[in-house]
């Protein structure tokens, strides 16, 4: 049963608009969230700095936090990582 129910509630979190779920595929939000988590996002549309989020880069979908913001978006980082990413996330 304990193993049954993180896909049950994924299922339940992909069934439901605006909702999604995915597979942590490595440490970089060490220890906030482990390699192999489950994460359920929902789109919002009201992010800050501190707000972990989820996002597509090219073929890959990375969760990162947000640590900051440019005119070009927001500027994200993991939590184990020693600098923030290259790249900036569109709101």
């Amino acid at each position: 049963m304990a193993l049954a129910a993180p896909l049950v509630g994924y299922a339940v979190a992909a069934a439901l608009p605006g909702f999604a779920g995915f597979v942590v595929g490595s440490p970089s939000m060490d220890p906030a969230i482990e390699s192999g988590s489950l994460v359920y996002v929902e789109e919002t549309g009201d992010y800050e700095r501190g707000d972990v989020v989820t996002f597509r880069r090219g073929d890959r979908t990375v969760t990162h936090r947000i640590v900051g913001e440019t005119p070009e978006g927001y500027v994200a980082a993991g939590d184990a990582n020693d600098a923030p990413d290259d790249w900036r996330v569109a709101e």
